[in-house]
């Protein structure tokens, strides 16, 4: 019994009502300090592992830093946030027509950031202090039982264990991740932690520095740096 519901993610019910809230854009504005336009079916402003995100980069990335938020999403809230907090920021996202929903949005917002239809870090070499990503992490089998929209798939879609966008991330950001810290969003419910350090476990180029969980949401983001040493890794970053 137990089994299954794990295999479902969230229940359905929570699941509804938080949907009804990260649909509102009098609560996204009210979070991310933008204007929003209207959303389309099966569109979302944000998920918990944003909220963690924004929680995070409040305390930890100064004004001024330059940041670049992968997969930014229909919207660009997260980047349009941090660009009004004076940040130097840039997108990339990998689906040409999503790209190009957040270029508007951006346009909306009067704001200077350029969004890439790129994957990952994008073509140009990643000089920046920041590097955000909050990857889709639903399993590929709960998604479609779930009727999530196919158009939207590339934001949703984390593969046939919830990793596979993620695995390919810390790939990307071990090679051609320079200086940054890469911080990193994700639902508990979908993603854990011991999943997580598995997959660094298999990345010995990457360090995990800290672990922080949200104080009332089941999201988690994690902190990375790039070390061409193993042992600098820490095995019990401090939350």
């Amino acid at each position: 019994m137990s089994g299954a519901r794990a295999s479902t993610g969230p229940p359905a019910i929570l699941s509804a009502v938080f949907g009804r809230l990260t649909r509102s854009r009098l609560v996204a504005r009210a979070h991310f300090g933008a204007i929003f336009p209207p959303l389309r079916k099966g569109e979302h402003l944000f998920d918990v592992a944003t909220l963690a995100l924004r929680r995070v980069a409040l305390e930890r990335i100064p004004t001024g830093a330059r940041v670049l938020e992968v997969g930014t999403g229909s919207f660009a809230v997260l980047a349009i946030w941090l660009w009004r907090r004076g940040c130097r920021v840039r997108c990339t996202e990998i689906d040409a027509d999503i790209a190009q929903r957040a270029r508007e949005t951006v346009q909306l917002n009067c704001a200077s950031i350029e969004v890439e239809c790129q994957p990952f870090l994008g073509a140009a070499p990643c000089e920046v202090d920041f590097v955000l990503f909050n990857p889709p992490y639903v399993r590929t089998a709960i998604g479609e039982r779930r009727r999530l929209p196919r158009a939207l798939r590339s934001q949703w879609d984390g593969g046939a264990d919830g990793v596979d966008v993620l695995r390919e991330f810390l790939a990307e950001f071990a090679r051609r991740g320079g200086a940054a810290k890469a911080l990193v969003g994700l639902n508990d419910l979908h993603v854990g932690r011991k999943r997580v350090v598995e997959l660094l476990a298999a990345t010995p180029e990457l360090a995990l520095r800290e672990v922080v969980r949200h104080p009332r949401l089941p999201a988690s983001v994690y902190f990375l740096e790039r070390t061409k040493s193993p042992s600098a890794r820490k095995s019990s970053p401090v939350e």
